[in-house]
């Protein structure tokens, strides 16, 4: 395996790992700010809505912890002894995981922004 392609590829899940915390949260806050916005949506509405931006920044969280233990897994195997090529080849099953809850994120994050745009289109005037 090319290891720039290995860095490539781990920056840019770092980056989309901080969009998605960042829309996350800011969806949240974003919402939350207005004080007249946040009064006039119904309770099951916002709590549904904060459900999914929850979900999707936890499963941005959890993601970034198992790939800090794998990755910690790699630095120890890679100072003990030379890394085997079946341990550059386990570096794509974590794939594997990143994937599903990349979408897990994306479908919670726009289903939290469905139910907000609802809401706020319903009660706009």
């Amino acid at each position: 395996m090319d290891e720039s392609v290995f860095t490539q590829y781990a920056k840019h899940a770092d980056v989309l790992r901080n969009w998605f915390v960042a829309y996350g949260i800011g969806g949240l806050v974003l919402f939350l700010s207005s004080k007249s916005s946040f009064e006039a949506i119904p309770k099951k509405c916002l709590s549904m809505i904060a459900f999914w931006f929850i979900v999707g920044v936890a499963s941005q969280v959890l993601l970034a912890f198992i790939n800090k233990i794998y990755n910690f897994i790699l630095y120890h195997k890679a100072t003990s002894s030379s890394v085997t090529s079946d341990l550059k080849k386990n570096i794509l099953m974590f794939f594997t995981i990143d994937l599903p809850l990349d979408l897990i994120t994306l479908g919670s994050f726009m289903w939290a922004t469905y139910l907000l745009f609802q809401v706020l289109f319903t009660l706009a005037p």
